[in-house]
């Protein structure tokens, strides 16, 4: 490996693929010395058309689970030795968040994604998450199967 990265982005969807590039992203952080972000975006989508009252009542459902899965995944981070981790809740586009809007705020040289989510539905949809993101990302990609 001739890159240093110092600070590395992951997503999580939940899926059996992002929990892989969680662990990847940690020893990769540990590697690095880096500091280490895990993002969870909650695409728009997830959220209309819903029974329960509409968006506004389902983001604070939506976003207490996402921030619980993160949590899990910062504290394992920790036990693995790390001491700069951060969590990422936002709602809208997976795409373009991962791809370009945190790795910008957050100066990311290395973006770690699963290769596909959970369902086929959502398969479908991390696939175009990885796509866009290796097309539009600056920061460097890896695909975690």
């Amino acid at each position: 490996m001739t890159n240093e990265y110092k600070r590395i982005l992951v997503g999580d969807d939940g899926s059996e693929n992002a929990h892989r590039a969680i662990k990847e992203a940690v020893e990769l952080t540990k590697r690095n010395q880096a500091a280490l972000s895990i993002a969870m975006i909650i695409p728009k989508e997830y959220l209309m058309g819903s029974n329960y009252g509409g968006e506004d009542s389902l983001k604070p459902r939506q976003k207490a689970a996402a921030e619980k899965l993160l949590a899990s995944d910062a504290a394992y981070a920790k036990t693995q030795g790390l001491a700069d981790v951060q969590t990422i809740v936002r709602f809208g586009s997976p795409k373009k968040a991962l791809a370009v809007t945190l790795p910008q705020e957050l100066e990311t040289d290395l973006i770690i994604l699963g290769a596909t989510g959970r369902g086929a539905i959502e398969r479908a949809f991390l696939g175009s998450i990885a796509m866009y993101t290796s097309v539009h990302a600056k920061a460097n990609m890896l695909l975690v199967r």
